[in-house]
């Protein structure tokens, strides 16, 4: 992959500030930093992603998109909480 390194040194400080927050108790250690870091990733990218399965799954009608987009928000909050 094209700068792998740099992306994981990137990827590394996210991982890293996840386990601040959990340290600090603002975000759940349920989940190993990292392991909790590509949940939530995979959750936000993977519509964008596989576009062929958010029309099958979500629609293609007005508001789909957003109420979708609202979803993932959510499942995020909830992924994250203590």
């Amino acid at each position: 992959m094209p700068d792998e390194a740099e992306r994981q040194e990137h990827y590394a400080r996210k991982a890293a500030a996840v386990r601040d927050g959990q340290e600090r108790g603002i975000v759940t250690d349920a989940f190993a930093p990292a392991d909790l870091l590509f949940l939530l990733v995979a959750l936000a990218n993977w519509g964008s992603l596989v576009p062929q399965m958010s029309r099958i799954l979500v629609g293609t009608e007005d508001g789909d998109r957003a109420r979708l987009r609202a979803s993932v928000k959510e499942a995020a909050r909830r992924l994250v909480a203590l």
